[in-house]
Order: C-alpha cells, then structure tokens, then sequence
C-alpha cells in the first residue's frame, strides 16, 4: 500500500504521533492551539535520511509500510504550506462566483481583477496563504463604497515609558471599478501577519463576510530580535 488521500499516520518509527506532538509542543510558541499544531505538523515526521516505519489506517483498514525520508535540500518546502486553490491567480469557478488568491495577487493588476469578478454575484479571496504583494489599499479600495476605518494602531510614547499613544485610523478611501456583489473572504491558520491584516481591511466592505477557522493570532509590526542566551533570538508582534 503507498500514502493516498485520506489515509491516517498514526505512528513513525514505532512512536505514535500524540506522543511525538507531545514531545514537540514544548518547542513550539503560538497565540492559539491551531497555530501550535501547524507548526508541530511540519516537524512532526523529521528524521534520520533513510527507511522509516509509518502505521495507519486508512477507510477503517489498517496498514504498516515502508516510507523513505528524503535529504531536507531535496524536499519543496512550499508544498501544502498554503492551502489555496491550485492554478491561475484570478479564477471564474461558476457565471456567479469569481475567485481570487493572494498567494500570487499583483497590486499592480488589482482594478483588472475587479473588473473581470464584475459580472459575479459572489467574490471570493482566498487569504489561507500569505499574500504576495501588500494590497490592503490596491484592491481594498475597490471594494469600499465610502471611506472606512478598519484598524488603529499604537506607538510607543518617548515621553512616558511604557506608555503608548494611538495613532490616527487607518483608511481606505473608495476607487472604482467598485465591485457591489457579495464579498467572502476565506481564512485558517495559516493566514498569518500580512494575511490577518488584509482579511481585517477586506472585511470593512459592505456585505463582506469572513469564512474559516482560527488565524494565528500574530498580526502587527514585528519588534527588533531579542537575544537571548546561547546565540537565540527571539521576536514578537
């Protein structure tokens, strides 16, 4: 039997995988538990280059096989790292749904994309990858129909240390082509940083709604790595 869609792992090594998440979560820091276990999933089943045990099961039935582990530098360490639809950037799926993931989305061609999901009833994008260019303003502002604050931030006040001042709102003034159908935008926890922050300006246009599971939790400028003993840093949002 080889690995298909819908078989379970089970165990590696003769180490079952709650064992091995276990022994893994010490190791992993995230906002949330969806989060830590994304994290864990890509460490979970590194080893050793050569012949590994893997035992399952897969429709009910049961199964042990051989598997090779491959040298890290012959691996595409992209695969399954988003979980968008293959294919091309803007998709028509029906007469009535267009389709758009930001895991390739060009700022520069933004006013086309809405142009072409003009004709569409639903307009979906897809935030469950990391975007490839910033288009919080560049597409955002084609799907508001009047100026509209999302977010505020904070900056730290040099007057009083430890305090912190909010900032003045953060806008997208509306552009057209504007699109008026309804707009969904997909998440999970993958969408992370630039993804959590283009969801929150995309769900400020009318009718939009937010479809998914938890995001990391790790929105916001990242702070200037911390040292920390034995040549480690660390950072945060």
């Amino acid at each position: 039997m080889t690995f298909r869609r819908g078989a379970i792992a089970e165990a590696f090594a003769g180490a079952r995988v709650d064992s091995l998440g276990n022994v893994l979560r010490t190791y992993h820091a995230a906002s949330n538990e969806p989060t830590r276990l994304r994290d864990i999933a890509r460490k979970l089943i590194k080893g050793p280059v050569g012949p590994v045990s893997v035992a399952g099961r897969r429709a009910e039935r049961r199964f042990e096989l051989v598997a090779e582990r491959a040298p890290t530098n012959q691996l595409d360490h992209q695969a399954g790292r988003w979980h968008d639809r293959p294919g091309e950037t803007f998709q028509m799926l029906t007469d009535a749904v267009a389709y758009l993931k930001l895991s390739s989305v060009l700022a520069a061609d933004a006013a086309d994309y809405v142009r072409d999901a003009s004709r569409a009833k639903v307009f979906v994008i897809d935030i469950r990858n990391s975007p490839s260019e910033f288009v919080v303003f560049a597409l955002g502002q084609h799907l508001v129909r009047e100026r509209t604050e999302f977010a505020r931030s904070t900056r730290g006040d040099p007057a009083n240390p430890g305090a912190f001042l909010w900032t003045d709102p953060i806008v997208p003034k509306p552009r057209k082509p504007h699109y008026s159908g309804q707009v969904v935008i997909l998440i999970d926890e993958v969408s992370q940083s630039s993804a959590e922050y283009t969801a929150m300006a995309f769900r400020a246009a009318p009718h939009a709604i937010v479809v998914g599971s938890t995001t990391a939790g790790a929105d916001g400028p990242v702070s200037s790595p911390i040292p920390l003993p034995g040549g480690l840093e660390c950072s945060i949002t």
